[in-house]
């Protein structure tokens, strides 16, 4: 497996985009864990401009997962509202 570290730092109010250049595959799982490590949302992505709306959860830092079949990608960002 290859795991990369993005410094993507950005500071959302309600939807995250993520434009994915890097990867082949357009398809896997997005999961978002809190500052805790506990995951706060999972679900597949499919295309390569990805938004995700993330208004349902609280203020603080956040980890954006991006896995694909052969591929981890990471993130750190942050909500406030």
């Amino acid at each position: 497996k290859y795991i990369e570290h993005s410094h993507f730092n950005q500071t959302v109010k309600q939807i995250l985009n993520v434009s994915l250049y890097r990867i082949t595959k357009y398809y896997g799982t997005i999961e978002i864990y809190n500052n805790l490590g506990v995951l706060k949302l999972q679900e597949p992505y499919l295309e390569s401009k990805l938004k995700i709306d993330v208004q349902n959860l609280q203020n603080g830092m956040y980890i954006l997962v991006l896995k694909t079949s052969d591929r981890i990608f990471h993130a750190k960002f942050q909500i406030l509202n």
